[in-house]
């Protein structure tokens, strides 16, 4: 109520704020609480906005919104995720190693749970399935080294936010950029090309889900001439099931 309107942060309300928003407790009442993401990501986003938060700061935040992936906080993770995955959102613009240095060790846990949930608070969202994670915004040399250090567990991870696509001017599709060159790169590794599989595939859809796959066939034929061999015959059997799904 103090914020409304876009009124200035006093440097004792700052201190407040500050001591908040990395307090270990701050989500032991975030499932009575139904405000709470939505506090969280509107302060979190205030503070960024305004230039309010330093590399330290960051870095205690950072810790603070990776918990809901822990097992202490696995009751909360479905109320606050969509907040946290927005107050990252305005964290990772001034800080992107910082969140990728957190994020990446996280994936490498011996805890398939907290990978889990990693890989869900980092994949595109539900409603833009073709679009980008927010770890998009991170230099790719970052996430394309770490890929590279261990193509075979860690490639196929990185598809979780890649762009798959673009829309041309005539309302088509291609492929994106930067998934090209990731495929040129990572193609000949079998669970990238499965990790892409499950991109092309809606999260949720009304009415036949053939209308939502076939303009994927035209894409899918760019690729006869692609120069991994696996890449070629991924995508010839990714338009064969896609024409089965459609005489459906």
């Amino acid at each position: 109520m103090i914020l409304h309107g876009g009124k200035e942060l006093t440097e004792d309300l700052q201190a407040v704020l500050r001591d908040v928003l990395v307090d270990p407790r701050l989500f032991d009442g975030a499932k009575r609480d139904r405000m709470m993401g939505y506090n969280l990501e509107r302060m979190i986003t205030i503070l960024a906005k305004r230039n309010l938060i330093d590399l330290q700061f960051a870095r205690g935040l950072i810790k603070q919104l990776l918990t809901i992936c822990t097992p202490i906080r696995a009751e909360v993770f479905h109320e606050i995720s969509g907040p946290v995955r927005d107050s990252l959102k305005a964290i990772i613009a001034k800080y992107p190693r910082e969140v990728w240095t957190s994020i990446s060790k996280l994936l490498m846990e011996n805890d398939p749970l907290i990978r889990h949930r990693v890989v869900s608070l980092i994949s595109s969202e539900h409603d833009d399935y073709l679009g980008p994670g927010f770890l998009y915004a991170i230099p790719a040399d970052l996430y394309l080294d770490w890929a590279r250090k261990d193509i075979t567990s860690r490639a196929s991870i990185v598809m979780k936010w890649l762009p798959i696509t673009v829309k041309t001017e005539d309302g088509a599709l291609s492929w994106h950029p930067t998934l090209q060159s990731f495929v040129l790169e990572f193609g000949e590794e079998g669970a990238v090309l499965a990790a892409l599989s499950s991109r092309l595939h809606p999260r949720s859809w009304w009415g036949s889900l053939a209308t939502h796959l076939e303009p994927q066939v035209k894409l899918l034929e760019s690729w006869a001439t692609h120069p991994h061999q696996k890449v070629r015959r991924w995508a010839r059997d990714r338009i064969n099931w896609i024409k089965t799904e459609a005489r459906m």
